[in-house]
């Protein structure tokens, strides 16, 4: 009788010695991980991106930036707006450049999400490709301790390649609200930050689910650089005293861990916008009414940093005040404008830039 090792009719992993079996099965596993790398890289990211719309206008806005969309061109002044959510849904690009008249050309660039954190990563992006005129849309809180950057919010960053636009030293030492995981998941390559959004299949799922089944919201496209809100609804009632209570909670909270370090990065970046020659707008933002009293502080403390900031740079740093613009009819919820507050601040500011600023006669 023949040896098992040798015989046909045995099956052949029972003909195999233990080792080539484990080799075989890690052989196996290997090419199995190798495929789907391959397949998430060069398939799924391709088609899907991060699944996440706030994730994917990060990586946008960074090829905005490079594709030369920022730069100023002749005939027109161009600004570009940046901020957060409160700028995401509480500015029309188009409304501003109508209100600001012939001669500008006005982008909204904010990020939902993007507050101190955000625009120290993205700031020497925008200094390096030298609009006409940056508004920064900041809420009271901007001078304040922030919520700290999310790794997922870091590697998309990295994906839009704001990090290449970093002078050397820029984040030495690193910004307050930075973990060191957000850090090293901003300095990570291509390949890195695309596996990091392998799962992104299911989070594109979910997004379009909330979008069909979850009234008073849109997804609009990640590269709408003109009217880009989210919100299509306003809440109300206990629902809106909730999310006040929330707003009110936190802000307190924050300003009690707040350091000198956070006032000294908000001085920081406005300064170096002013000492690279941008001409910076900064808007403080709307604050719901019944905010108003717990958000005072802050905005005091804002208004003097920009104040101080102002005077040092010789005018290349301008403020103008929409704290008290909407009434509590203008929001949609605790922090964000609706429609009629999107329309209202939009024309506020295209009115300061048809005042304050002459649109170019030309080359």
């Amino acid at each position: 009788m023949g040896s098992a090792l040798h015989d046909p009719h045995v099956p052949c992993a029972r003909r195999m010695s233990a080792m080539r079996a484990a080799v075989l099965c890690g052989l196996s596993i290997l090419a199995g991980l190798v495929v789907a790398i391959v397949g998430s890289l060069a398939v799924v990211f391709p088609l899907i991106g991060t699944g996440s719309v706030d994730q994917d206008r990060k990586i946008a806005l960074g090829r905005a930036v490079e594709s030369g969309v920022v730069a100023s061109a002749n005939a027109l002044r161009r600004a570009v707006f940046l901020g957060d959510s409160v700028s995401v849904d509480g500015i029309d690009a188009a409304i501003v450049e109508h209100q600001a008249g012939a001669g500008w050309r006005v982008f909204n660039f904010a990020i939902r999400g993007c507050n101190r954190t955000g625009l120290d990563v993205i700031a020497p992006a925008f200094i390096a490709s030298k609009p006409d005129l940056v508004v920064l849309v900041l809420q009271p809180d901007m001078s304040i301790a922030q919520f700290e950057l999310p790794e997922d919010s870091a590697y998309a960053y990295a994906l839009g390649g704001f990090p290449s636009f970093w002078p050397e030293g820029w984040m030495e030492p690193v910004p307050p609200g930075i973990p060191a995981e957000s850090m090293q998941a901003l300095l990570s390559g291509s390949i890195e930050g695309r596996l990091h959004f392998r799962n992104s299949p299911q989070v594109w799922i979910n997004g379009t689910l909330r979008e069909r089944f979850r009234p008073g919201v849109r997804v609009p496209a990640s590269d709408d650089w003109i009217a880009p809100f989210v919100r299509t609804a306003s809440i109300s009632g206990s629902t809106l005293e909730i999310n006040l209570e929330r707003v009110k909670r936190e802000t307190l909270a924050r300003r009690e861990l707040t350091t000198v370090a956070d006032r000294d990065d908000l001085a920081r970046l406005l300064r170096e916008f002013a000492v690279h020659r941008v001409q910076l707008l900064v808007v403080g933002a709307p604050a719901h009414p019944q905010l108003r009293e717990t958000f005072d502080f802050d905005r005091t403390t804002l208004r003097d940093i920009v104040a101080k900031e102002s005077s040092r740079s010789s005018g290349a740093i301008a403020y103008i005040d929409a704290f008290e613009l909407l009434d509590e009819d203008g929001f949609s919820d605790a922090l964000h404008p609706n429609r009629e507050g999107r329309e209202a601040l939009s024309r506020f500011v295209g009115n300061a830039l048809r005042t304050t600023w002459a649109a170019k006669e030309g080359g």
